[in-house]
């Protein structure tokens, strides 16, 4: 038998070591420390053990199969999982220091080492008690301290690499349910509502939803933009990939341009590199919300990034390519925004090939009724509240409100009228709408009246360049009148 000098085994379990790192699943982790362990000690054969709840030997062979019924030394594998101590038994030239126990004797076994793969013995485990066992039926050269030393030491680094490989499954399968529940969650046929406007949206949504199209949302604020872009993603073929996120509105200029686009470590001193949402986004899909709000300087970067999908991060040399779906949102008139030089035309057209346009909440008719039913049993079911509906004077008041919220306020007035209300039934003073229910409504005649005459006497004027002659001719008033109406109408250039 070939001697191995210790030099040789600390190489070789360095080796061990440093390979046990890139071992991704169980099976494999097995049959390595089955087939290194043999190796290492110059054994027979050897076995991997896990004891079960029920204190049942499971056996694990060099292939990583389960062992049916092997022929081992029981008592030495009951002892060391009982210890929780390593154990070597070697026979010496005259037959001695093996205790001579039944398995022993009946296998004629003249080696054995067992080691437990123990970690930390307090709290909840996420693997199951387990040794490592080898074993041979011919003499061999006595093993030493250094010997158990070392198989000890595989042991503890192979139960951490255990531990991790069966917590990185758990946090996998946790994620897969996870994602799931996010696909259930925000998939565009869990949108409530019921109006032509929302059916319309909904059409769009199953027309687009299997392609790659950029797309455009346009809503006010609070009409459910972002709600509309998950429902693409998590619709979408990309579903499986990142949805990263940015708000144009939030952050100012240049923390938008590293967030989006990413930074090099060159750009200045102890600035580390960083990946942007772009790259983040790699495979799936990136929404730009408030995209009318980005600043001009970055508009111009983005449109370069829409033509080939090719960006640098910020101090950056090389051309970084991704394969991402944008969409984009906002809540702004992207026709006034390009008139007044504040948003790109270029840009408009390149995201604007798929448009999807939110009414208002206002606009919506009986969906009014149906969100209100929806976010009162959501908020019900979610802390066990004793609230079964509205009163008819509440219903009649969110009918006549305007919503200038939209869906987002609605959510929020009904969530926190449900906490306040006392009783049953959620009443007027529990929803908090302390504005006018309609302005527009509840102007009085005198009111709409003066608008008209402000509205027409400045087109006049605007008219005939503010000369007050000639207006008050076209007018058919005296000059003098017309100077009274722009004073009390505040009318002026």
């Amino acid at each position: 038998m070939k001697t191995v000098t210790v030099p040789d085994r600390i190489k070789m379990l360095i080796r061990i070591i440093e390979e046990l790192s890139s071992i991704q699943s169980k099976k494999d982790l097995i049959r390595f420390l089955i087939r290194n362990a043999v190796e290492f000690t110059q054994a027979e054969r050897g076995f991997f053990i896990e004891q079960s709840q029920e204190r049942d030997l499971v056996f694990y062979d060099v292939d990583g199969q389960i062992a049916t019924d092997p022929e081992v030394s029981r008592s030495t594998i009951r002892a060391v999982f009982a210890n929780h101590r390593p154990v070597c038994l070697v026979e010496d030239s005259d037959g001695h220091s093996i205790p001579p126990t039944a398995s022993i004797l009946a296998l004629d076994l003249k080696t054995i080492m067992c080691a437990p793969l123990s970690g930390d013995q307090e709290g909840d485990r996420r693997i199951e008690p387990a040794v490592l066992y080898v074993d041979s039926q011919i003499y061999t050269r006595p093993f030493d301290r250094l010997d158990l030393e070392f198989f000890t030491i595989l042991a503890r680094h192979a139960v951490v690499v255990l531990d991790n490989l069966v917590l990185t499954q758990a946090l996998q399968n946790d994620f897969k349910l996870l994602h799931q529940e996010v696909k259930s969650r925000f998939g565009y046929h869990r949108i409530v509502g019921e109006c032509e406007e929302m059916k319309r949206v909904y059409d769009t949504l199953e027309m687009i939803r299997n392609t790659d199209l950029d797309v455009m949302i346009v809503g006010d604020t609070g009409t459910g933009k972002e709600l509309i872009a998950k429902a693409i993603h998590y619709s979408s073929r990309r579903s499986e990939a990142p949805l990263k996120q940015i708000n144009c509105a939030a952050l100012p200029e240049g923390l938008v341009e590293a967030e989006l686009f990413g930074l090099e470590r060159s750009v200045a001193t102890e600035v580390r590199k960083r990946t942007g949402k772009m790259e983040q986004a790699d495979g799936g899909t990136l929404f730009l919300d408030e995209i009318g709000d980005m600043a001009f300087r970055v508009q111009n970067r983005l449109l370069r990034f829409l033509e080939n999908r090719q960006f640098r991060r910020i101090g950056g040399r090389e051309e970084i390519s991704v394969d991402v779906r944008v969409l984009a949102a906002t809540n702004k008139d992207l026709e006034k925004e390009i008139r007044e030089g504040r948003f790109r035309d270029a840009l408009r057209f390149r995201l604007d090939i798929v448009t999807i346009r939110l009414p208002r909440l206002r606009d919506r008719g009986e969906d009014l009724h149906i969100l209100a039913e929806y976010f009162l049993e959501e908020v019900v079911q979610a802390h066990h509240l004793e609230i079964s509906g509205f009163t008819t004077a509440a219903w009649d008041l969110m009918r006549r409100y305007s919503w200038p919220g939209n869906v987002r306020e609605l959510k929020h007035r009904i969530h926190s009228a449900a906490f306040l209300a006392r009783g049953p039934l959620i009443d007027v003073q529990d929803l908090g709408l302390h504005h006018p229910p309609d302005r527009a409504r509840a102007r009085s005649l005198k009111e709409r009246t003066e608008e008209f005459e402000r509205n027409f006497i400045t087109r006049i004027l605007v008219r005939h360049v503010w000369d007050r002659k000639q207006t008050a001719k076209a007018l058919g008033i005296s000059e003098n009148v017309l100077n009274r109406k722009m004073k009390s109408l505040d009318i002026n250039p």
